[in-house]
């Protein structure tokens, strides 16, 4: 049987996401226009059967759930949305907020996030309010006696009187959720795998009662058509008259939600695009193009491969017109260890160098070998001062590395010799 991988690793997310991004800030504008007019009434169509889905609890003798279980099911009736906008394709601002990646890893420019992210928000919206009128005008708001209506008002109402810390902070909750979801449908192969994915982090921020912007462009605006729209009727036959709904105003949902609930979820998806890009996207060994020559570099460097050896000689090292005069302390075939006065010593960790070396025997001579410095740090009670400078060079000339090669062998044979005598 063949070894099939089902599902993308992380990294491979990371980069396809990354990709996904520089596609998406590239799109024309009309394009993403009718993508993202699209997405906002697929978004609006999960909300209106979130609505449908929690209306009516115990309604005509019916058994009653508690609050959870009816959360519950409509924040899974609510994904409706977000599977459209997966499956079918369109362009949800939400989800957009992790072209981030592209950006961060300069693939993007700013400009052209910010381009599709205003695109994007303005469709979102049309969209979105445009589907809560066609919904309106359906009738759907009179079905369980007005009910449906009722919840309507009752869901716009309740986001018009958001705090703005709270508003806020569920859209942070929210959009960090969304874009979760985002990233577990670019894990999958398979429809099956991406609807999947989507499921459970949408419907927990659903459930839990977070904020989405695109969301609340359709649940206020359908909340205010009823109370506007509805006729006179409508408020005999649930009891309630316009004055119960004095927060539900466009005002209210463009400067008391709207406002806090964009920043919310441009910061959530913030979180979750950054946070990965760190990760996976960030020159490091996990996102390194050949893993097993920076392994083996590394398990090398934890080895300490190249041993040291006692030797005493004069060191002088060049950068540029700078020039700084030392002694060594041991040598290895990798590099040497030499100390230099504190108050002389101006190089920097990763400088590039050149090293002439001296050994006090005189049989090892260095001229002109090129290095990099790999440590600085204070080495006491050394020369006359009472502290100096320790620095560890490592040499990047291969025929320098030979002719200390040999000279560390002689030092090897020579202690042989003593030690047979």
């Amino acid at each position: 049987m063949d070894n099939i991988q089902n599902n993308f690793f992380p990294k491979e997310i990371a980069l396809k996401a990354e990709n996904t991004g520089v596609i998406k800030g590239n799109l024309a504008f009309f394009p993403t226009l009718f993508l993202a007019i699209l997405a906002g009434a697929f978004i609006g169509l999960g909300a209106a059967l979130y609505t449908l889905a929690i209306t009516g609890n115990g309604f005509d003798d019916a058994i009653r759930l508690p609050f959870g279980i009816i959360k519950l099911i409509g924040g899974i009736g609510f994904c409706l949305g977000l599977i459209l906008v997966v499956i079918a394709g369109a362009e949800l601002f939400t989800g957009n907020v992790l072209l981030i990646m592209a950006v961060a890893s300069k693939k993007l420019p700013m400009v052209k996030l910010l381009r599709n992210w205003s695109i994007v928000y303005i469709g979102n919206f049309i969209g979105s309010i445009l589907t809560a009128y066609f919904i309106f005008t359906t009738g759907q708001y009179k079905f369980m006696e007005g009910l449906v209506g009722l919840s309507a008002m009752t869901i716009a109402t309740a986001k018009c009187d958001l705090p703005f810390l709270e508003a806020l902070m569920r859209g942070i909750y929210c959009n960090t959720l969304v874009c979760l979801a985002i990233w577990l449908t670019m894990a999958g192969r398979s429809v099956t795998d991406k609807i999947l994915g989507i499921l459970f982090p949408i419907t927990a921020f659903v459930a839990m009662g977070f904020e989405h912007v695109v969301a609340n462009m359709y649940f206020i605006p359908i909340g205010l058509f009823i109370k506007n729209g509805a006729p006179v009727e409508f408020g005999n036959i649930i009891g309630k008259t316009v004055s119960t709904f004095d927060s539900l105003s466009w005002t209210n949902f463009l400067y008391v939600n709207l406002v806090p609930v964009t920043l919310g979820n441009i910061i959530g998806g913030f979180l979750v695009g950054l946070m990965y890009w760190v990760i996976y996207c960030h020159p490091n060994l996990l996102n390194a193009g050949n893993q097993s020559i920076l392994l083996k570099e590394l398990i090398g460097i934890g080895r300490r491969r190249y041993k040291r050896h006692d030797v005493n000689g004069d060191v002088i090292l060049r950068c540029g017109t700078y020039t700084l005069k030392g002694r060594s302390v041991d040598i290895s075939y990798g590099g040497l260890v030499s100390i230099f006065k504190e108050e002389e010593c101006l190089l920097k960790k990763g400088e590039e160098i050149l090293v002439d070396f001296v050994s006090e025997d005189k049989k090892l001579n260095i001229n002109g070998a090129m290095g990099t410095v790999l440590r600085k740090r204070i080495h006491k009670k050394t020369f006359d001062c009472e502290h100096n400078i320790e620095i560890a060079i490592k040499f990047t000339t291969i025929d320098k590395k030979d002719i200390i090669d040999n000279y560390i062998k002689h030092i090897k044979n020579s202690k042989a010799k003593v030690n047979e005598t």
